[in-house]
């Protein structure tokens, strides 16, 4: 069984972090990451060079942190939204252009942070996230 290889058996997996620890492609490829463990609450993949958030981020239906930071991603996927219970995402330093109108569905999303992006528009119904408290969107 390789390093970092995460299955199901660990149920009780709360926390995630694989900043700086492996090659951003193999992430996916080789399925050391799988995005079904109900139960993560936090997730860091910052600093992982990811040019593509896959969809099924979606299944981690309690995660409540998720740290992109330091990565290569154009936009963040509608997947994305389906994250209620997800509290603090970070985004910093990407390459970000589009933000899906899905965000809005991040009801409980009290810090959303953007900042160092390409981002030039903000979809109008993010008016809806009637819990955010914090939104970083400097140096866009």
């Amino acid at each position: 069984m390789s390093n970092y290889v995460l299955r199901s058996e660990y149920e009780a997996v709360k926390r995630i972090s694989l900043g700086n620890s492996l090659d951003p492609e193999e992430l996916y490829k080789q399925g050391r990451v799988r995005m079904q463990y109900g139960l993560v609450t936090e997730l860091f993949l910052d600093g992982l060079g990811i040019g593509m958030l896959k969809s099924d981020i979606a299944g981690l239906r309690w995660l409540e942190w998720l740290d992109l930071r330091h990565n290569s991603l154009d936009y963040l996927p509608a997947g994305i939204g389906r994250l209620k219970e997800l509290k603090v995402l970070i985004a910093d330093n990407n390459t970000i252009r589009y933000v899906s109108n899905q965000i809005a569905g991040l009801t409980e999303l009290v810090v959303l942070s953007l900042s160092h992006n390409y981002i030039e528009n903000l979809p109008i119904n993010m008016s809806r996230l009637d819990s955010l408290e914090a939104l970083f969107l400097d140096n866009n």
